[in-house]
């Protein structure tokens, strides 16, 4: 069975319906999950259905009709946030949180659809809005409007923002040989860093954090864990730089 779906961003897919995923593209996550293209693929994923905020991230496969996992998004679960691309990246900014309400800051995502990994800039000034507006010219973003619910006020200010200078300095080769391995693992998750990695995290499925280490450790303990699968994230200090992915399987 099929449906045809216009979700927010203007991106109208034909998705597949079959199992949970067939809910996540009806009604109820239709006009608050985020859509966007990177690279050339569609991707789309958080929003809400009823009560439930979320953070999962999907790929659509045009030819097939058929929609992939990818890395769950690492920050607050999302709601109403503003979306665009630059340079084949997907970019995430502002939004509710995870209870539906205003976030401390702006946050500001850049989704990699070559490696499937999360980058975390710098957010827009002040506290975060619900259903923000944002354009893209060359490379600066523009972002503007939405409901500021902590003064329960609708900014008429606009903000620009220069994302190649932002970037400036992150050495993507270099994170390609930061990784957790074995993958699946039983016993033991090890990891290879780079330098400038201080602290490695395990959260779950549900975004909990489960433990963390120092990135000097090289190791962490997922004997007594559920199997299942969980995110290994790479922290320089308090900024994220890397999630990946690993099944933990007994």
């Amino acid at each position: 069975m099929h449906s045809v779906i216009k979700m927010t961003g203007g991106c109208t897919v034909l998705t597949t319906i079959h199992g949970r995923k067939s809910q996540i593209y009806q009604v109820l996550r239709g006009t608050t999950l985020t859509c966007l293209n990177a690279g050339g693929e569609v991707f789309a994923g958080l929003g809400h259905g009823g009560p439930t905020i979320y953070r999962d991230w999907y790929k659509l496969d045009t030819s097939l009709n058929t929609w992939t996992t990818m890395s769950q998004f690492p920050g607050e679960a999302r709601v109403a946030g503003t979306q665009f691309s630059i340079d084949g990246y997907g970019f995430i900014l502002s939004g509710d949180g995870d209870n539906h309400s205003y976030m401390d800051t702006g946050e500001l995502w850049r989704y990699n659809p070559a490696n499937d990994t999360w980058l975390e800039l710098t957010p827009h000034p002040g506290k975060s809005r619900w259903a923000p507006g944002s354009f893209v010219i060359n490379d600066d973003i523009f972002f503007f409007g939405g409901v500021n619910r902590y003064t329960n006020t609708y900014p008429a200010d606009l903000l620009s923002f220069d994302i190649s200078a932002a970037t400036v300095g992150i050495e993507e080769g270099l994170m390609e040989s930061t990784y957790a391995y074995p993958n699946p693992a039983s016993d033991l998750i090890s990891w290879e860093y780079q330098p400038t990695v201080t602290k490695v995290v395990l959260v779950n499925m549900l975004g909990q954090h489960i433990v963390s280490s120092a990135s000097g450790a090289k190791h962490m303990d997922v004997s007594n864990l559920s199997s299942g699968l969980y995110y290994v994230r790479f922290y320089a200090h308090n900024n994220l730089l890397k999630t990946s992915k690993v099944l933990v399987q007994h």
